[in-house]
């Protein structure tokens, strides 16, 4: 990619979250996964349905590495949480958690600015027993319910369910393996696979590209599953 290239640039900026929905949406095909679908784009960046109908909402944001750390006190991190407070006032009850992506790091510290110290404060200590009033995470706190017209309360209990997940999310060998491993062997068992011959002679069910379900109309989409390298052959 050209780096003048506003294209190119906001591609740049997208293609972690695309990629992050991918796996998400790979976990489909896991044995007893509790994911039943994904959505991408329609309330969250990326909407989890699970199988008991409880959802998980996820917003992804994405930095260029030598830029500085994510802190609370951002503003996409702030726009964030505040719409996950505002989701979960709009629909009570319907989700189980919400994540907070990034392909960077968050801000490590002792203060406001350290965003796993605001949500552990909404976990363990609510109601901030043995605080000071001037303590700078409850002004964070009620500035985000006057920002979201939510009211504090609710606030502290959805911020209790935000899970922050930092570094970037590869698509490993392991999990590659893993995955063909099980394409092969429940095309081979169906009949669907393509056999092709190995240079000792030996025959090798190379899965064919397949189509996932599509989920409630929304999405169907398309996972080319190639043979893998020959090194993990």
């Amino acid at each position: 990619m050209s780096v003048p290239d506003a294209g190119d640039e906001t591609q740049r900026r997208f293609r972690y979250q695309i990629n992050y929905a991918a796996l998400k949406t790979l976990q489909i095909l896991r044995s007893r996964s509790d994911v039943a679908a994904v959505y991408c784009e329609h309330l969250e960046d990326v909407l989890i349905e699970h199988v008991d109908g409880m959802l998980t909402g996820i917003q992804v944001k994405s930095r260029e590495l030598n830029q500085k750390p994510f802190k609370s006190s951002d503003d996409s991190v702030k726009g964030s949480l505040a719409r996950f407070c505002v989701r979960d006032a709009r629909y009570p009850g319907r989700f189980k958690g919400f994540v907070l992506a990034t392909n960077f790091v968050f801000f490590s510290g002792h203060g406001v600015d350290d965003l796993r110290n605001i949500l552990k404060r909404c976990r363990e200590n609510p109601n901030h027993t043995g605080v000071g009033s001037r303590d700078k995470i409850i002004a964070y706190l009620k500035g985000l319910a006057e920002r979201t017209n939510v009211p504090i309360e609710d606030v502290k209990r959805t911020l209790a369910m935000v899970a922050h997940s930092p570094s970037k999310v590869e698509l490993c060998a392991s999990f590659a393996v893993k995955l063909f491993n099980s394409l092969e062997l429940q095309q081979r068992e169906s009949g669907t696979g393509r056999q092709r011959r190995e240079p000792d002679g030996r025959g090798v069910t190379q899965p064919q590209p397949f189509w996932l379900p599509r989920l409630k109309g929304r999405w169907a989409i398309v996972v080319p599953c190639p043979a893998p390298p020959p090194a993990f052959d």
